[in-house]
């Protein structure tokens, strides 16, 4: 299933790329292919590409999770879990660390793009 979602993603990033539009792709992109893939579409499209690897300790994101209330996402803390088992390998998108200083961090990115 996560595959398809994938492919979906991928299809409608695609598509708007296509029509001049920008794209955010959220996901969890823990796959390094799946990383590569995202990088791949915006080379194929002509436009620049940012990665950005949003992190923050365990406990809080336990916390954040299992704080969600009517939340499109339909993770819970056991998926949170098997997600930090996995070995992500290695991550060269910009690190971002969004408890202590996620504001500064939003800035330099926006201002990075613009």
């Amino acid at each position: 299933m996560s595959a398809r979602v994938y492919d979906q993603l991928f299809a409608d990033a695609a598509l708007t790329l296509a029509a001049g539009r920008s794209v955010v792709l959220d996901a969890v992109f823990l796959k390094p292919e799946e990383r590569a893939r995202a990088e791949a579409l915006a080379q194929s499209a002509g436009v620049a590409f940012q990665g950005v690897w949003l992190e923050a300790p365990p406990e809080v994101l336990r916390s954040r999770v299992a704080a969600r209330v009517n939340d499109a996402s339909d993770a819970d803390v056991a998926v949170l879990e098997t997600q930090l088992a996995r070995s992500t390998g290695e991550i060269d998108w910009r690190r971002v660390d969004t408890v202590s200083a996620f504001e500064d961090e939003a800035r330099a990115l926006a201002e990075s793009m613009g």
